[in-house]
């Protein structure tokens, strides 16, 4: 009978490459791996809010300076408006003032008959119109007028009005020239063509 020594190299059973351990430090770097992933990525997600928590707040700054400039444009155009509105009443304070200057050199003796004509032109203005110039000459046979008016259709109605007079101006026929300035304002001179007696 032969004996076979089992325990020679080649008779031996290899060992397993995946033994225990081996598997055992598999999981454990595979969970290393996983904790830095996600520690990484919390770490990104972290970023990524205070950046959008960042970006909110620049928003809504941005919305509260869009909102003040609004405010300070609209406070702008008002002022702007304001401003026109105390043009235009200085102009006609100016206009009243010329013609009360006008008047009170009429109450002269040698002047006396142009007063009535004064008070038709007075009572016949029409709101956004106003006399710049009067001229009067040959006691009132020969009238030039000119001024501004905000819409053409003012100078129309004011002549019609003169139609209305008690004075000489009732009987004139008037020519007109009318045009309109940078500023959008009408502006025109009425010349007396005849009487119509």
């Amino acid at each position: 009978m032969q004996q076979i020594n089992l325990y020679q190299e080649e008779f031996r059973t290899p060992k397993d490459p995946l033994s225990a351990v081996l598997i055992g430090q598999v999981v454990a770097g595979s969970l290393a791996v996983i904790i830095v992933v996600a520690a990484v990525a919390g770490l990104i997600g972290w970023g990524a809010a205070a950046e959008v928590r960042e970006i909110k707040g620049e928003a809504a700054d941005l919305t509260e300076q869009s909102r003040l400039l609004a405010g300070e444009l609209r406070a702008r155009d008002q002022g702007a408006s304001f401003a026109k509105s105390v043009q235009l009443a200085e102009r006609k304070l100016a206009s009243s003032e010329t013609i009360r200057v006008f008047l009170g050199q009429l109450q002269r003796k040698d002047n006396e008959g142009f007063s009535i004509i004064m008070k038709d032109l007075a009572r016949t203005t029409q709101t956004g119109l106003r006399l710049t110039t009067i001229e009067l000459a040959s006691g009132g046979a020969s009238i030039g007028l000119a001024g501004e008016a905000m819409t053409s259709d003012l100078v129309p109605r004011f002549v019609k009005g003169l139609k209305k007079s008690e004075s000489g101006l009732a009987g004139k026929a008037f020519s007109s020239r009318i045009s309109q300035n940078e500023s959008e304002i009408y502006q025109f001179e009425l010349t007396a063509l005849s009487s119509e007696n």
